[in-house]
């Protein structure tokens, strides 16, 4: 694919707003991908990122990675982009639930890593996936947990997730019924270098149920303190008090 619009502005991390901002995590090169989905200039209908995302209900197409790493998020079947919408003050992408995804590049990990998103489910029917390693390339779709039956989720990957800054509940029935509205999802430190499925609450599964992402940031070897501070940045994002 080849793509005609200039990526030479990401070449370091883009500040989007006054104060701190997600890139000051990518300052000393660490891997990882940031898609800020309030940023117009970043954001494209098509694939080749020739026709910049405008209004409300426009298709997305493509996701430049404002980390520096240009991890871009793509999606070249139109059927399945994912749509741009705003209500005047926040902003997101829905997915339909049907095909819906970003496909996003394999990004290897050393350390640790963490993933951080503004999120909010439609249904709570099927499995989900934020962030699942078993479609190749990975892929960024919207979902949460596991079905909404009884039980726990067991965490085999190590780290903690959290919702709006604290320690998560692991109960299926109490994930999804917080999930229904919007919140800030974060899977700290896991420890397997593939973002094992059954690590975190969003990234379990496959399947691309409907719901929205309001912003997505992953990055290796970030200290709590500096989580806090993302999923402070998030929770602005996503509408969202902590």
């Amino acid at each position: 694919m080849k793509f005609v619009t200039d990526f030479s502005l990401l070449s370091a991390p883009v500040r989007a707003r006054a104060g701190w901002h997600p890139g000051w995590l990518f300052r000393g090169g660490s891997p990882g991908a940031w898609y800020d989905l309030s940023d117009l200039s970043a954001l494209f209908q098509d694939a080749a990122g020739t026709i910049p995302v405008a209004a409300d209900g426009d298709p997305v197409g493509l996701v430049l990675d404002k980390s520096g790493n240009a991890h871009h998020a793509t999606q070249a079947t139109p059927a399945a982009r994912p749509t741009w919408r705003t209500d005047g003050d926040l902003t997101w992408i829905e997915f339909d639930g049907v095909d819906d995804h970003m496909v996003i590049p394999a990004i290897s990990y050393a350390a640790p890593m963490s993933v951080c998103l503004g999120l909010q489910r439609f249904e709570r029917v099927t499995w989900g996936a934020f962030r699942s390693p078993r479609a190749l390339p990975p892929y960024v779709a919207a979902g949460a947990s596991t079905p909404s039956d009884a039980g726990s989720i067991t965490n085999t990957a190590g780290g903690t997730d959290r919702i709006d800054g604290a320690a998560s509940s692991y109960a299926r029935d109490d994930l999804y019924e917080a999930l229904q509205t919007p919140r800030v999802g974060t899977a700290f430190a896991n420890t397997s270098p593939h973002l094992n499925l059954e690590g975190t609450f969003f990234c379990y599964g496959q399947f691309r149920p409907s719901g929205k992402v309001f912003g997505y940031v992953e990055i290796e070897d970030a200290g709590l303190a500096e989580i806090v501070r993302l999923e402070r940045w998030m929770a602005d994002r996503t509408g969202v008090s902590l």
